[in-house]
């Protein structure tokens, strides 16, 4: 219960738009991956959503700036 309640914040924003386009723009921000492309009908994260998914990456140490 605590590990859920401690990342919360991070589950939450893997949901800020539908699967899998937040997870693999956070992949892409953590460099993790080099492309954040996706097939139609799927599209890139909206950047209001990406500047959410940024803020939390940053609280959780997953980017640095």
């Amino acid at each position: 219960a605590a590990y859920r309640e401690k990342y919360m914040g991070l589950i939450e924003s893997m949901f800020l738009e539908s699967n899998p386009i937040p997870a693999k723009a956070a992949l892409k921000e953590m460099g993790v991956i080099r492309s954040d492309e996706l097939r139609l009908p799927l599209v890139s994260l909206s950047d209001s959503c990406r500047v959410d998914l940024r803020r939390v990456l940053k609280s959780y140490g997953l980017l640095s700036g």
